[in-house]
């Protein structure tokens, strides 16, 4: 898994890869209690936002538990993405899947400090 950082001025790694994480379980959650229960100790939610959240069987809230691989530094910027083709004018938008063939593309902009 790997996480993108959005536009914001205040971090220098806006607009980057910057993280790496390995998926441990997919949940599609649709009750309150079952997402809180979940998440227990693993969420930087509230209970308060957790609810805020309104789970429900025609709205489920998608858990993804994961393990942290490591964060990249340097990040992968959001041009060299672009310039390289793992990103074609724009990241994603919400949680996508990234083909192989883009993966191969960003394998070399990932350093965590040990080989992946």
């Amino acid at each position: 898994m790997l996480f993108y950082m959005s536009k914001d001025d205040r971090y220098a790694a806006s607009q980057s890869i910057t993280t790496v994480g390995v998926v441990e379980q997919v949940i599609d959650v649709s009750t309150v209690d079952d997402l809180i229960r979940h998440t227990a100790k693993r969420s930087v939610f509230s209970a308060d936002d957790l609810s805020g959240m309104n789970p429900s069987v025609n709205s489920a809230v998608k858990t993804i538990d994961f393990l942290l691989a490591g964060h990249i530094d340097p990040p992968a910027r959001l041009d060299a993405l672009i310039r390289d083709g793992v990103f074609l004018s724009r990241p994603p938008q919400s949680i996508a899947e990234l083909a192989e063939e883009r993966y191969v593309r960003l394998k070399p902009l990932i350093q965590l400090g040990y080989k992946l």
